[in-house]
């Protein structure tokens, strides 16, 4: 039998007990027999079913372990974000355990299989997409989790996150009142609902100020330093090139930056660049990069309190939110210069200047 299609039903058949009774135990283990128990925790271990809830049956002095998937997020983005969760698991008594996957996407085995591989009391996703039945999957049922930088529509498990769509909305919105109507977009390469939500904000933006939409300005990567520079080479190769870019990363738009000195092209004067996440290499960088700010600690910290409440049986804890995000312009993002603007014209939303 493997792992992954185990459920309480197989505990109940191996301990000749009813489903009910082990739920009860797994839930209250207090309200079932002594004897009941024991054959359920033999009946655990013969299978080799783990949960959290298991765990704290069988050992209840273990240490309390949060586990944090990351998936492809740039180690500069998710930094703010880890110390957030640091502070507040340590705070509630939980020892952190960092795994990062390097991709986009984590099946539900590779979900099982790790959580069940560490023994955790919860489960943390970081910028990973999940399949959509992952909430449905019995073992992954007693495990408490919380998304963040990521979401599923179709997904139960509470999410974290910023208005995606409003952000690409606004940094066009704001590129369309400097004066630019050739803008461009560095996006990454999976299909989770972030990055969609970020095309279709760009897209409406586009269609709101009867911009045109050309499929070239559109280019999907993995975010990498390498891969901006990459993307904005191919952009300056197009007949029509861009005057400004948004990248869906810090580290995207400072290789952006960077591709662009080697190229004679000026940032901010004849390009202009926005990047994602203001991470402390955007403020530091030369010039300095106009960002998306997200308030990375604070989403860490109640990623936490989230999955506390969740593990601690909290029935009012399984919810999502969005966070307000902030528009930085510093020193990448410029007036176009050829154009005169038009100043009866006023943007939607100001942006913060630090």
């Amino acid at each position: 039998m493997k792992g992954s299609t185990k459920t309480m039903k197989d505990i109940a058949i191996e301990a000749c007990v009813s489903v009910a009774t082990v739920s009860r135990a797994l839930n209250h283990p207090e309200k079932v027999a002594v004897k009941t128990l024991q054959r359920i925790e033999k009946a655990i271990t013969v299978i080799g079913y783990t949960t959290h809830k298991v765990k704290r049956i069988i050992n209840p002095e273990q240490p309390k372990i949060i586990l944090v998937v990351i998936g492809s997020l740039s180690l500069h983005l998710i930094k703010e974000t880890i110390d957030g969760i640091e502070i507040n698991a340590a705070q509630h008594g939980f020892k952190v355990l960092i795994n990062n996957v390097g991709q986009p996407q984590c099946s539900v085995e590779d979900i099982v299989n790790l959580t069940r591989a560490t023994q955790v009391d919860g489960l943390l996703l970081l910028g990973l997409t999940t399949p959509c039945k992952i909430d449905e999957v019995d073992e992954l049922k007693l495990i408490p989790m919380v998304m963040a930088n990521e979401f599923s529509l179709s997904c139960r498990v509470p999410s974290l996150h910023v208005d995606s769509l409003a952000v690409a909305f606004e940094v066009v919105e704001y590129f369309f009142h400097l004066g630019h109507t050739q803008i461009a977009c560095i996006l990454g390469e999976d299909q989770g609902q972030t990055t969609r939500n970020l095309l279709h904000g760009y897209t409406r933006a586009l269609q709101r100020y009867q911009l045109e939409c050309d499929h070239r300005f559109v280019i999907n990567s993995d975010l990498t330093y390498e891969a901006g520079k990459n993307a904005f080479s191919a952009l300056m190769g197009l007949p029509e090139r861009p005057t400004a870019i948004f990248c869906q990363s810090d580290t995207a738009a400072l290789g952006v930056v960077r591709e662009a000195k080697k190229m004679g092209i000026s940032v901010p004067t004849d390009i202009s660049v926005i990047g994602f996440g203001n991470t402390a290499l955007a403020k530091f960088s030369s010039p300095a990069l106009s960002t998306v700010n997200l308030p990375n600690t604070l989403i860490g910290q109640t990623m936490v309190q989230l999955l506390v409440n969740k593990i601690e049986g909290d029935p009012g804890s399984a919810y999502s939110k969005i966070f307000a995000h902030e528009v930085i312009m510093r020193e990448s993002t410029a007036p176009l210069a050829e154009m005169k603007r038009v100043e009866t014209v006023e943007p939607e939303f100001r942006a913060a200047t630090v």
